[in-house]
């Protein structure tokens, strides 16, 4: 949904966050969580503090912290650029703990890391992917995990 017009995304998401079945707010807020910061982000918020259910709330309030950790992923990657190099690691580190991994490698992504990769250099990108590489394989295993629960 990254992808599509986020207009029309915005559109359709304040349509479903409007209605009376929860599993329909539940998934706009899921789904708004996952698009670039700000997206609907007062109306998320409207959503933590007035949705009468917890879980829809619960889930608006996780959505607005994915969209923040994706802002700090956006200010590490512009900030990595101007460090000396020292301090370009616990930079690396931070991004690859804070950030998706699947939105990291996608080149039409406004989170791409290769955005930085030029100016980083070859061992700070290596390292990136290594990080990246990990915490994919964290989260697939998480997901069977839930997965096999769920069954």
């Amino acid at each position: 949904m990254r992808k599509v017009n986020q207009e029309l995304v915005n559109v359709k998401l304040e349509t479903m966050l409007s209605e009376s079945a929860a599993e329909n707010r539940l998934a706009a807020v899921e789904i708004a969580g996952w698009q670039p910061p700000g997206f609907l982000e007062a109306r998320l918020r409207e959503t933590v503090i007035g949705d009468p259910d917890i879980k829809v709330s619960n889930a608006a309030l996780e959505a607005l912290e994915r969209q923040e950790k994706q802002q700090w992923v956006l200010d590490l990657l512009d900030e990595v650029l101007q460090l000396p190099n020292p301090k370009k690691w616990s930079r690396i580190e931070a991004i690859a703990a804070l950030g998706d991994p699947h939105l990291l490698w996608d080149k039409d992504d406004p989170i791409w890391a290769g955005r930085s990769w030029e100016g980083l250099g070859l061992p700070y990108k290596i390292h990136l992917d290594f990080l990246l590489e990990k915490q994919e394989k964290y989260l697939k295993d998480k997901a069977r995990s839930i997965d096999r629960k769920r069954k």
